[in-house]
């Protein structure tokens, strides 16, 4: 899966689109589990502008959170040496 022009889901991920522009999937590895349904059909197999932005804003917020986490945690160690 992609997200901005970015390999960003794991090796391990599956999903599948459905019927006008749903998608779902899991990511083992991130620990996330994404379904999108619509009550408005369209004519998109992969990639609705729709999901596809929700998509990779929950891709861009988990790298954020994780980015975060690592700087305290390093913030931390320095305070602990």
């Amino acid at each position: 899966m992609r997200a901005d022009d970015q390999e960003v889901a794991s090796q391990r991920a599956f999903g599948a689109p459905g019927a006008g522009g749903s998608f779902a999937f899991a990511d083992p590895d991130a620990h996330v589990g994404y379904a999108y349904v619509m009550n408005k059909l369209v004519f998109y197999l992969e990639n609705d502008p729709r999901e596809k932005a929700l998509r990779d804003a929950v891709y861009r917020a988990m790298a954020r959170l994780a980015a975060r986490t690592r700087a305290v945690e390093m913030v931390g160690a320095s305070q602990h040496s």
